[in-house]
Formats: C-alpha cells, sequence, structure tokens
C-alpha cells in the first residue's frame, strides 16, 4: 500500500490533475482494498484513507490492476542479484 501512496503522491508532485490512470500491482490485497476503498488491516486503512484523500484532493482516478509478480516490471530492480 505504501508503493502505491508513494506513485500518487509522484503523480501530484509531477503536476498531474484531473487525471483517469491505471495502477499495477502484484498484491491483490492491495489492489481490492483499493477498489473497495477498505482493507482488513488497520495499518493499511490508515495509509489507503490518506491515498484516498489525495485522489480525491487532486481529481485523480486510479483503476488498480492486478498483474502477476513474474510480470511486474517495477520489482526487477528488487531481483537483481549481487554476486558475491
Amino acid at each position: 500500500m505504501v508503493a502505491i501512496e508513494l506513485a500518487v503522491r509522484t503523480l501530484i508532485s509531477s503536476g498531474c490533475r484531473g487525471i483517469r490512470t491505471r495502477i499495477y500491482s502484484d498484491n491483490k490485497g492491495v489492489v481490492g482494498a483499493l477498489r473497495r476503498g477498505c482493507s482488513r488491516g488497520p495499518q493499511q486503512n490508515l495509509i489507503l484513507q490518506k491515498i484516498i484523500e489525495l485522489l480525491q484532493q487532486y481529481n485523480i482516478w486510479v483503476e488498480p490492476e492486478w498483474v502477476s509478480t513474474n510480470d511486474n516490471t517495477a520489482d526487477t530492480p528488487s531481483r537483481v542479484k549481487f554476486p558475491g
């Protein structure tokens, strides 16, 4: 959920207003929470509420979509194998 908040804040800091965008995540729980507007986890709900406030304030519409972990190009840096 924190990655989604970071993505939304990046959109805002880039000047995005009044847009519709698709956000991909390989976390089905996060995608479901974004679609429902709530999560089972209290910590996630706190972050989600902040995300929703930002989306409303800047008129941004997010379409969350699940993507397989293997197809998630955003995870590439975390998959780097270092020698040693």
